[in-house]
């Protein structure tokens, strides 16, 4: 498995012709996760790109995933029905307020297949032809490599209440599907360390108007902040920017930009940091 992140690729075309020998031996599985690694790899020497051609089996037809999706700044993504790795699940793919949503655009041929794709601005499925999450299996060789254009690291919890719950982070649910995919299972958590209660963030209504909830539980005490951007990636609304003790707490959102005068209706999207942590989820506004 390897993975990198925007603007690392991590894989030089020698690395790539050790790869291709190891997923020519035979019934090997790999992961390659990162925002620009299918582009970097594409012009990076003649292992690389057959990395992307031919073991991944995908065409990069951007390097630039966002004016592809309608513009969205933190684009959701969904497990494809039947798709036959995934259960039904939702998140969001986030870079940051300086580079959101700058990810490979792509779009799997031959025997690759699409496990998961990205919704439009209103979270539907069925939008655009791109990948958020392909799985090509070799026929000759058993191999399978499983291509995301985007970092773990990127993959948010999203909240928009249409889409099913599920009990963990996306993230750590995405791998676990794709380790039992490559035959790998979980045997047990670990055991004898201290649980902590999760960073956790969620919005209460959503669709919303006039006023939302935002709320939240700090694993202990930090300096949260707490925004909200437009679909553009623009920064609409400081909520909050303060120290908060660890436990719950929630700050409210009537829809109304930093200079006090009331947003359009739309989607926006919070970004609630602290610490080490962050989350990203869409809000709709209902005017």
């Amino acid at each position: 498995m390897t993975g990198a992140g925007n603007g690392s690729p991590g894989i030089t075309d020698a690395d790539a012709s050790e790869l291709v020998t190891w997923l020519g031996s035979g019934n090997r599985n790999l992961l390659l996760a990162g925002g620009h690694l299918a582009s970097h790899l594409s012009v990076s020497g003649a292992s690389a790109q057959s990395l992307v051609d031919v073991w991944a089996s995908v065409s990069v037809q951007s390097s630039e995933l966002r004016p592809l999706v309608s513009n969205q700044s933190a684009v959701g993504a969904v497990s494809i029905a039947g798709n036959g790795v995934f259960g039904a699940m939702d998140w969001v793919v986030y870079g940051s307020c300086a580079s959101p949503a700058s990810f490979d655009a792509l779009v799997p041929f031959g025997a690759a297949v699409r496990l998961a794709e990205f919704t439009d601005p209103q979270g539907n499925g069925g939008a655009y032809p791109l990948a958020a999450i392909t799985l090509h299996e070799d026929a000759g060789s058993g191999s399978q490599v499983v291509l995301m254009p985007a970092s773990l690291g990127s993959i948010r919890t999203s909240t928009q209440a249409s889409r099913a719950a599920i009990p963990v982070v996306p993230r750590a649910a995405l791998l676990s599907d794709i380790l039992a995919q490559f035959g790998h299972t979980a045997s047990g958590a670990p055991t004898g360390a201290p649980q902590r209660t999760p960073f956790q963030v969620s919005v209460s209504p959503n669709p919303f108007n006039p006023a939302t909830r935002i709320q939240f539980v700090l694993p202990e005490e930090g300096r949260i902040k707490i925004d909200i951007y437009n679909v553009r990636g623009e920064s609409v609304r400081s909520l909050l920017d303060a120290v908060h003790p660890a436990g719950a707490g929630e700050v409210v959102w009537r829809g109304m930009d930093n200079a006090g005068q009331s947003v359009a209706s739309g989607v926006y999207f919070f970004h609630a940091r602290v610490g080490g942590h962050e989350k990203v989820g869409k809000i709709a506004l209902v005017r």
